[in-house]
């Protein structure tokens, strides 16, 4: 099942490239409207820095998926198809969106919180469940609320690490790279490939995030 590599090395490519490509782009659009991160206390960098980089991954980790959408059927077994990607597609625009909004104008802590929520509820809705905890099946309300919960403290932690170079892309990249190794073992190739995706995209802009950082994630 893990015998044709060449739609995985694409996948990788593409969202490499686009993303490595517009951030030069978004990080110019971010210093021209003022979308910068000031030096504090919990910011290492001592100049103002443009924030939004985010945007460019996603939109790298996008395109990476519609090609891999692009394969033929057989060789997305194992979770990611079109179902996957129209249940993924409306939640990530709507934390992009959130997170774009609050970069550019800032929004108060309750209404990224509904923000973020929303997006959750609509993964756990499209069918995203724990099902069991230690063996023991899980009521169903009390599964939604987990399910929305980790999304949320998930979405949170990697806000909260932003502001240092290179951690948070990094530790996105470690951690999709360890999910790819519990997928393959679990045989999932289909859901490899959007981890491969956003692995690409995060080493790209690396490249622009790693000390001394010219641009920030951003929400």
């Amino acid at each position: 099942m893990f015998g044709d590599y060449d739609k995985y090395i694409a996948v990788f490519l593409t969202a490499l490239v686009v993303t490595y490509l517009l951030t030069p782009l978004v990080r110019a659009l971010a210093c021209r409207f003022g979308i910068v991160d000031l030096p504090g206390e919990r910011r290492s960098h001592k100049h103002p820095t443009p924030r939004g980089g985010g945007l460019a991954v996603v939109l790298g980790v996008y395109a990476a998926c519609l090609l891999a959408l692009a394969f033929p059927a057989g060789t997305r077994s194992g979770g990611f198809d079109l179902h996957w990607w129209l249940s993924f597609l409306p939640a990530s625009l709507i934390l992009l969106t959130v997170g774009l909004v609050d970069d550019i104008r800032g929004l108060g802590a309750w209404k990224k919180l509904a923000g973020q929520v929303v997006a959750a509820l609509w993964i756990c809705l499209s069918g995203t469940h724990f099902g069991r905890l230690f063996g023991h099946e899980l009521p169903p309300l009390l599964d939604d609320i987990m399910v929305v919960f980790w999304i949320v403290a998930v979405v949170n932690a990697y806000n909260l690490i932003d502001g240092l170079d290179g951690l948070a892309s990094g530790l996105a990249i470690i951690s999709a790279t360890g999910l790819c190794g519990i997928l393959v073992l679990g045989n999932l190739p289909g859901v490899v490939l959007v981890l491969v995706a956003l692995i690409g995209g995060c080493l790209a802009f690396l490249r622009y995030n790693f000390h001394p950082a010219t641009i920030f994630l951003g929400d």
